[in-house]
């Protein structure tokens, strides 16, 4: 019979490639002119001018006057013109600025270089005295776990696991890995929060706005519980977390509840790293508008960074390969509610995905030049064994003090 992370991993394909031939039914693939009247054509625009707009249907050239035309919404040509019909993927495809997209894809790479300095700032938080230049090799090593291989070893679990060979600390090392994911995460979602603060009054922003003030809100919360020891104490947290039924659940309160105890007396360094965080997404959010520059859509800066964190938030949840069919639906639900097409949505996500897979790559000569590498399931009992390990010594040392 498969094992649990076989029929993990054949689920999240599933997901990946449904969400993926979904995303593909909705794409528009010849250029499209809507008339006033609602009528649609289709075929392939051979000219746009103030005048009149010719476009192939069938083999037959036909011109429509402008005026008859309704003007496209979130869609503009190479030099930014009005244009009065929706491209189709082919034509979005032949227009797109090299020069743009190449700005985007290298400009993403701070996020790597940025991601690495914020854990390696955490890592010295709690001691450890491990070498910049190798915490790069265990980043980037990460990341290609995460987004070239997802279906073999996560990204977090290989650094953990890497990071513990490095360090006598081996519960601190783990928990570092867990409080960098959670402090971007957070950084993700107030972002997020501020932006639709700012543009409250639009009602297509409530719906999102609800999700992420309600997790801002439930992080603050227990934030506040968890690192004061009287609201802990009178709250019993340790005693609600043992009766959850739930294992999942309870394992990650349980690193949660770990990782505030490690990072109590380091919240400089905790600041530092959500500071870092917000530079980072910042990052992210921007190459996509790069791109989105590339492909010619029209759409106001402060919408990206409203929108597309709670789209990095949601493809985050491991429920498909590394995001894919996942970021490219989210970013068509979300985007279209303030009026970006279907195909440039879709187009923007195929390019991010393909942005952090291509600076995931270094990721592999690390892992080679690494040796043989064990398995996702040896790595975690190895893991599992050193902190119960130094979990059990610590307890030793308590017993003899007292």
């Amino acid at each position: 019979m498969p094992s649990k992370k076989t029929l993990f991993t054949v689920a999240r394909i599933v997901v990946s490639v449904g969400l993926l031939a979904w995303v593909f039914t909705s794409l528009e693939f010849h250029d499209k002119v809507t008339l006033k009247d609602g009528t649609e054509i289709r075929g392939k625009v051979l000219s746009q001018t103030e005048e009149e707009i010719v476009i192939e249907e069938n083999g037959r050239a036909r011109a429509i006057p402008i005026a008859d035309v309704e003007p496209a919404k979130g869609d503009s040509g190479r030099d930014g013109e009005r244009l009065y019909y929706q491209r189709g993927l082919f034509a979005i495809i032949a227009t797109t600025s090299l020069t743009l997209l190449l700005l985007g894809v290298v400009y993403y790479g701070l996020v790597n270089i940025l991601g690495t300095i914020r854990w390696y700032i955490l890592l010295r938080a709690q001691g450890m005295r491990i070498s910049l230049r190798r915490v790069f090799h265990l980043s980037f090593l990460g990341y290609f776990f995460n987004n070239v291989m997802p279906g073999l070893t996560g990204g977090d679990l290989a650094k953990a696991y890497y990071v513990t060979r490095e360090t006598e600390k081996k519960t601190a090392g783990v928990t570092t890995v867990f409080v960098d994911r959670l402090i971007g995460i957070v950084a993700l979602a107030s972002l997020s929060g501020i932006m639709i603060l700012i543009n409250l009054g639009d009602p297509r922003f409530q719906g999102p706005a609800i999700v992420v003030l309600a997790f801002l809100a439930g992080v603050a919360v227990g934030g506040i519980a968890l690192f004061s020891r009287r609201i802990r104490g009178i709250l019993r947290l340790n005693r609600i977390v043992r009766k959850i039924p739930f294992e999942g659940v309870k394992r990650i309160l349980r690193e949660i509840d770990q990782a505030v105890y490690l990072f109590r007396s380091h919240k400089v360094a905790m600041l530092v790293a959500l500071l870092i965080s917000f530079v980072v997404h910042t990052v992210s959010v921007s190459a996509n508008i790069v791109f989105g520059g590339a492909i010619g859509v029209e759409l106001a800066w402060e919408k990206y960074f409203i929108f597309l964190p709670i789209v990095f938030m949601i493809m985050s949840i491991p429920i498909s390969l590394s995001g894919w069919g996942v970021g490219e639906r989210s970013y068509q639900g979300l985007l279209a509610t303030v009026g970006v097409p279907l195909n440039q949505a879709a187009m923007m996500g195929v390019l991010f995905n393909l942005t952090r897979t291509a600076w995931s790559l270094p990721g592999a000569i690390f892992m080679v030049l690494g040796g043989k590498r064990p398995s996702a399931e040896k790595m975690k009992e190895e893991l599992e064994y050193d902190v119960a390990k130094e979990t059990k010594k610590k307890e030793n040392s308590i017993t003899q003090v007292d």
